[in-house]
């Protein structure tokens, strides 16, 4: 089971998801749009990763992420804690 810690809306370029650039465990990737849409993380272990999400559309990401590499508009990125 996940709560909403914090709320980070599109556009972002190498934001990182917490002040302190620690790692968070799962986040919430959320699309307002009409269109698919792709954001990209930096994982713990410095990997990037893309995310695609599909138009009015949201998925649970679990995946342990420090950074958002870039996020468009209409995207929202929630960090989810235990």
């Amino acid at each position: 089971m996940y709560r909403a810690f914090h709320t980070i809306e599109g556009a972002k370029t190498n934001f990182d998801l917490l002040g302190d650039g620690g790692p968070i465990p799962a986040f919430l990737v959320s699309n307002s749009t009409a269109s698919g849409q792709t954001c990209d993380m930096l994982g713990s272990h410095g990997v990037t990763f893309p995310v695609h999400i599909g138009s009015l559309d949201s998925k649970v990401v679990e995946i342990s992420s420090k950074r958002i590499v870039s996020i468009p508009t209409g995207v929202t990125v929630t960090i989810l804690t235990q």
